[in-house]
């Protein structure tokens, strides 16, 4: 995208694109979730977001969305916002938190996300980064492991 234009995602679940050289915001997208957590690959113009308990990718130019499995997942579990971040080639990370353990997906993506692994991790993700404008900058990811059972 270029920097005229901005992306923005409501809690409602409403995406829109705003081209801030126009007046209003042009709805898109109606994702029919509680949104809780939204990252954007700018250069490829797709988009993740989260609620507790569901996780929808979308390809803003194509106008279409596409729902991830994340089977098994309980929003009772977590009342945090899960974690999301995009690789430099589409791959999406995300997890939840819950007070004993940390659910995690991971999907390739090339015309669509396909689920590579998923499962419980020893580790909590605090971030997810990459270099803004550059298609080969590495996802860098911050995780915190408990030292002994309830101690950091």
């Amino acid at each position: 995208s270029s920097s005229e234009t901005l992306f923005a995602l409501d809690g409602a679940g409403q995406a829109r694109v705003w081209d801030v050289r126009m007046r209003c915001t042009v709805n898109m997208l109606n994702l029919g979730i509680q949104c809780t957590a939204a990252t954007v690959d700018s250069t490829r113009w797709t988009f993740v977001a989260a609620s507790q308990d569901s996780l929808i990718w979308g390809d803003l130019r194509a106008q279409r969305t596409v729902a991830l499995p994340v089977l098994h997942l309980d929003p009772a579990l977590s009342t945090q916002a899960p974690l999301l971040g995009m690789g430099p080639r589409g791959s999406i990370l995300a997890c939840w938190t819950a007070p004993r353990a940390t659910f995690t997906r991971v999907f390739a993506c090339a015309s669509a996300p396909t689920q590579i692994c998923a499962g419980e991790t020893r580790a909590v993700p605090l971030a997810a980064s990459r270099a803004v404008g550059s298609s080969h900058a590495p996802l860098v990811i911050s995780l915190a492991r408990p030292a002994q059972p309830n101690r950091w």
